[in-house]
């Protein structure tokens, strides 16, 4: 089936998380640091809720023994960016120049104080939060160190390391996928990461085909991964949704649907229902299931969960 394919259906959200096999990648599982203490342990009841479905690729596992030391102090070097645009920004003047115009405007000046004053508080109300945010990083930093541990301790599927003869197979296509711009692979113009981290994506990829392969179900990546030509392409009416490379070559490789959302869908799901779907039975399946008739349409990331 090419690339061309006509979708014929759009699955909901319901659809995509409560019947396919979840995987997460490095961000979906670092996002829950850049949340403040409420919506992570929301996010982490929501992950324990569909344990039995989820799967953490090995490429995953490797990046986050690189990552999760740091993610603390990268979220820090955010925030302080954070405090310095408040500093910069000559807010005082900048309003101030803004009234006097509206002044000159003839505007009301009871509209004017109204608006002085619901700024400042605004100002204040943000300076405060940035500063109780930097408290709880404090806070956060042993807890980042042992979340490796809490996998884990999950009910988790993790990937296994690959032997050496598919780990070299996987690196020689990845860097082909590169070169070639294959999605998810995407060029950074001008900020192109290094080539550890461009590769990531696409052995990511390359061992979802193979865990499709082999379960012989519906695969769904969640990810904050947003840039258009990797895991996800804009559709002509706007919406961003699944690559539809990625959708029609796991189609042709597996037999399976693939899906992106992004950890925001997640937590809308588990909101809006009190327990999770039955497990699907994950266990090898040697022969490939009828063909179906026509591939799904990608859900665009950004549609109403229940849409």
């Amino acid at each position: 089936m090419s690339t061309s394919a006509a979708f014929s259906r759009r699955p909901s959200i319901n659809d995509l998380i409560g019947n396919g096999l979840l995987a997460l990648d490095t961000g979906a599982l670092l996002q829950q640091w850049r949340m403040g203490p409420d919506l992570r342990s929301l996010y982490r009841s929501c992950l324990d809720q569909l344990a039995s479905r989820i799967f953490v690729p090995y490429q995953t596992l490797r990046e986050l023994q690189d990552r999760v030391p740091t993610i603390i102090n990268d979220t820090a070097q955010e925030l302080s960016q954070v405090k310095r645009a408040i500093d910069e920004n000559r807010w005082d003047a900048q309003r101030t120049k803004l009234v006097r115009r509206c002044h000159h405007a003839g505007l009301p000046r009871d509209i004017t104080r109204i608006f002085q004053s619901q700024t400042q508080a605004a100002y204040e109300l943000l300076v405060s939060a940035a500063e109780d945010r930097r408290e709880e990083l404090e806070a956060d930093q042993e807890e980042a160190a042992e979340f490796l541990g809490y996998i884990r301790d999950m009910d988790w599927l993790t990937g296994q390391p690959p032997d050496k003869a598919k780990a070299l197979d996987w690196d020689r296509r990845a860097r082909m996928m590169v070169r070639q711009k294959v999605p998810p692979a995407i060029a950074d113009n001008g900020n192109k990461p290094p080539e550890k981290a461009r590769l990531g994506d696409c052995l990511i990829w390359l061992e979802l085909l193979e865990v499709a392969d082999w379960f012989r179900t519906d695969i769904v990546l969640v990810t904050e991964d947003y840039k258009p030509g990797g895991w996800v392409a804009r559709h002509p009416d706007g919406a961003l949704e699944t690559n539809a490379y990625l959708v029609n070559t796991m189609w042709e490789a597996a037999n399976v649907q693939f899906s992106v959302i992004g950890t925001d869908n997640l937590i809308d799901y588990c909101q809006q229902t009190q327990n999770a779907p039955a497990a699907p039975h994950l266990v090898p399946i040697p022969e490939p299931p009828d063909s179906r008739d026509a591939v799904v349409r990608p859900l665009p990331l950004f549609t109403a969960w229940n849409e």
